[in-house]
């Protein structure tokens, strides 16, 4: 039998969104609208409990009125690498008349009058924090020259007007230091070559 159609409007009706930094909590609204003439329960839940808070997780939603419910996410490390396979699940009943035990009513429900809607979960990243990812495995790249990596100096340090700060220019005369070396000793050797095939 096919199951019943979900009768709540859903905003947003297929996925949340949830904007970092993730170092603090991140609230995301659902509203629940009920369009009909029954009062309907519902019940939202997660597949990753312990990721985010719901409140209100379950209630009842009046004859042409509506619910808001605040998903907040807890505080994580956030990897751009991860796969998020986060989801929301808002299963939902026409309520009966009189008082409603929400818990024992969602227990024995009819599974044939249970309706359901899912929802997936989206992390963003401020554009700040995105320009900041690697890109094109550039900066996951091995450094030619291992030694002068952990001194290389950031972009952000390079001064405006053309100048440069004295860290950069630095790390500029010990990288020409590096090459002036190796060319010298590449034109020792030929020369000491030379030398010994006359």
């Amino acid at each position: 039998m096919a199951k019943t159609e979900q009768v709540l409007i859903l905003e947003p009706c297929q996925e949340l969104k949830f904007k970092g930094p993730f170092t603090n909590v991140v609230t995301s609204e659902l509203k629940l609208s009920n369009p009909t003439e029954k009062r309907v329960c519902f019940k939202v839940k997660t597949t990753a409990h312990r990721r985010y808070r719901i409140q209100p997780n379950s209630g009842v939603v009046v004859p042409h009125g509506s619910v808001s419910v605040s998903v907040m996410l807890q505080p994580f490390e956030y990897s751009p690498y991860e796969k998020n396979k986060d989801k929301f699940i808002v299963r939902s009943l026409f309520a009966g008349d009189g008082d409603i035990n929400l818990d024992v009513l969602f227990k024995e429900a009819d599974m044939n009058q249970l309706m359901v809607s899912k929802l997936r979960c989206v992390f963003e990243l401020p554009t700040d924090s995105a320009a900041q990812a690697p890109q094109n495995n550039i900066d996951a790249s091995p450094s030619p020259h291992p030694h002068l990596e952990a001194s290389k100096p950031s972009p952000k340090r390079v001064m405006l007007g053309g100048t440069v700060d004295d860290a950069t220019r630095n790390w500029f005369f010990r990288l020409a230091s590096v090459s002036l070396e190796r060319n010298l000793h590449f034109a020792r050797v030929s020369f000491e070559k030379n030398c010994s095939q006359q």
